[in-house]
């Protein structure tokens, strides 16, 4: 029985490791690119982290949060530099954004569920969609935040 016991341990680790590095390689499917934002320094230190760490899943849910931390930060630097107008766009922009990722979240996690019987690698998809969602967003703020600031170009 210990063996046995021993042997499911071992795969869980080693399939959660799989999934890891297989949804690491996946490029984020909802990303529009509209302009060239250049490599985010978060971007090059998780890189860095997962080629140091057998820990996927840890690192994911850390960088989630930094990305988060982030985006928020990022918002604190538009409200104090966008005029109040672009600022009112941008905030009616964040609260939708807010409640839809809430609701969001709900339905990929109960079709998440549904489709792989609930498990541990829920918790895996879930983390990784956190860091996705996080990192998206505050890239496509960042976008718009150019965009906003940048004079009409004619021609």
């Amino acid at each position: 029985m210990k063996k046995v016991c021993l042997v499911l341990l071992v795969l869980s680790v080693v399939m959660n490791i799989v999934l890891a590095t297989c949804l690491w390689q996946m490029q984020p499917f909802n990303e529009i690119v509209v302009g060239e934002i250049p490599t985010h320094s978060l971007d090059i230190s998780l890189e860095e982290s997962l080629h140091n760490s057998l820990q996927h899943r840890l690192t994911y849910d850390e960088y989630s949060y930094k990305w988060r931390e982030e985006m928020e930060r990022y918002l604190e630097f538009m409200h104090s530099e966008l005029s109040a107008e672009h600022w009112e766009l941008v905030a009616k922009s964040q609260e939708s954004w807010l409640m839809f990722e809430d609701r969001d979240m709900e339905l990929f996690l109960q079709a998440i569920s549904q489709r792989e019987g609930g498990g541990s690698i829920v918790g895996d998809f879930q983390v990784y969609r956190r860091f996705e969602t996080y990192r998206n967003r505050t890239l496509h703020l960042m976008r718009m935040y150019e965009y906003l600031t940048t004079e009409r170009i004619e021609g």
